[in-house]
Order: structure tokens, then sequence, then C-alpha cells
């Protein structure tokens, strides 16, 4: 007996609860990627999410080839293929607006998290005279151990001789765009070459000049 002829037709309900699971399966890692950050474990630059439109592009394939879960039998399948495939490229709109939103929430709060590095920093300029040439430098007498739950910063001092300095951590989220996280003593010098500063709080999401 044909298998097919035994296998109970699939309701419109049921197809749209497969297509929505196909939905956060393709969209959901992309998601998760961006907000990560909000754990304060890790995810600060997830520079792999540069190939999401490839994703994107690619997963009708996985529809067609998953038609039989996610296309209802009967005159709707046309219908339902079509909703499918509007969802999907519709997806990556709200999908990024959300993420990249949490995303500037979890730096916000990974910067509150790195202030006491910013204050013993200060107190180490004040005293020594001249920018710590690492972050190594302030323990134990400038702040008894440094902050967890940040990003790799890194200080930057802004020239030989120059108290001013940077603290930076590359929060990229795409292969083509370089971002960082900064807290810097001296904004128009530090930002006069970037291409966008966002700020947020008492720091910035800077985007970095491409270098051609």
């Amino acid at each position: 007996m044909d298998e097919r002829a035994v296998r109970p037709p699939r309701s419109v309900r049921q197809c749209l609860v497969a297509g929505a699971i196909a939905l956060v399966l393709v969209h959901g890692p992309f998601f998760v990627g961006l907000c990560w950050c909000l754990t304060g474990f890790g995810g600060w630059a997830p520079r792999w999410l540069g190939h999401y439109l490839l994703v994107v592009a690619a997963a009708p394939l996985l529809f067609v080839l998953f038609r039989t879960a996610l296309l209802p039998t009967g005159p709707h399948r046309l219908s339902a293929l079509l909703l499918l495939l509007v969802l999907h490229f519709a997806m990556p709109v709200p999908v990024s607006w959300i993420g990249r939103g949490v995303r500037a929430f979890a730096l916000r709060q990974a910067g509150d998290r790195a202030m006491p590095l910013v204050h013993a920093i200060e107190r180490f300029v004040q005293s020594e005279g001249r920018v710590p040439q690492s972050l190594d430098d302030l323990v134990p007498r400038w702040l008894p151990e440094l902050p967890s739950r940040i990003p790799p910063f890194r200080i930057q001092p802004h020239s030989p001789g120059n108290v001013g300095w940077t603290l930076a951590a590359d929060v990229s989220a795409s292969n083509e765009v370089s971002s960082q996280l900064e807290f810097t003593t001296d904004p128009d010098r530090a930002w006069r070459e970037a291409n966008l500063v966002r700020r947020i709080g008492a720091w910035a999401i800077v985007q970095l000049p491409t270098r051609g």
C-alpha cells in the first residue's frame, strides 16, 4: 500500500506551527548571537553574524527540502508557501532591530561594570603622571582585581607624553564593519576619524573607518 495514501492530511494550523519552528531555527541563532553579551559571559564581538544574510538567502532551499512537513495538503499549499517565504524574508528587520537594541543595552551594562576600571586609571594617571602600559598595572594598588563580565578592554594612550587615553574593546558584530566600545578622556581627539559614534551613557559605540 502506498504510504502517502494512509498518511493523515496536514492542517493549516499544524503547518503554521511547523513553519514557526522553522523560522525560529533559522533566525534564532542570529538573535541569540546579538544578545548573548547580555549575560556578560562572552559574545562581545560575534563577527560571524556578518554571514546572516547568506543564511537568509539559503534557507528557502531547506523549506523546499522539508516541504512535506511545512506545507499543508490541499488547496492552501501554495498560499502557505508564500506566507512562509514572506515571513522569512521579513524577519531580519524586527530580529535585527530588537537584537541590536538589546545589544546596546548589554554594552551599556558592561560599561557600567567597567567604571571601577576607569576610576582606577584616573587615579593612576593623577598619581604617576602617565598612562598605565596595561590594565594589569592597576592591580592590586589601584584596584583589588579587574572587573568581571566585561569585554577584553585595552588601554590606548593618545600620544607619547600625553596623559589622555582611551579604554576600548572590540564589539564588532560583522566582518565588514569594525566597532568598539570606548571610554575616552578626549572625545574630540579620539573620535574625529570615526564613521559613527553612538553615545550610551559615559561610553560610546564607535564605528571605525575602513582601512583600504
